[in-house]
């Protein structure tokens, strides 16, 4: 486990730092379902090049590849926040991250400003149009 153990945490926002052979870039992202599965995702991947554009994390892995630069990825948590809640309509995990990006003071980050504008994921399953009957 990349996280010490605690793998298995969900609904948090984790920071991936990627140290090459002279800089050291940070890329923020969120589990709402446990950072195991979110992770295991980052590492499908960093190996199957027709998932290349799947994140910024992974774009730069594969640029990384591609120039045959040696790096090393360390995980860490960066912050715990509950996912959407259909009462508040509000997703804290979200937001946190949002916060999180603009707040970083990093010099080489991966993260894109477009990910600020986009809407909730995890709002999508307590929509009307999901129910089953």
């Amino acid at each position: 486990c990349p996280l010490k153990g605690k793998c298995l945490m969900q609904s948090i926002v984790y920071q991936a730092d990627v140290k090459e052979d002279t800089r050291t870039s940070t890329y923020i992202g969120l589990a709402s379902n446990t950072f195991k599965e979110r992770f295991t995702n980052h590492q499908s991947s960093f190996k199957h090049q027709n998932q290349k554009e799947s994140t910024a994390l992974s774009k730069h892995i594969w640029d990384l590849k591609e120039q045959r630069k040696a790096h090393d990825i360390c995980w860490s948590i960066a912050a715990t926040a509950p996912a959407y809640n259909p009462n508040s309509k509000t997703c804290h995990l979200c937001l946190m991250e949002k916060t999180l990006i603009l707040t970083s003071d990093h010099p080489y980050p991966l993260n894109k400003r477009t990910e600020l504008l986009s809407k909730c994921r995890h709002r999508r399953k307590y929509l009307l149009s999901n129910l089953v009957t």
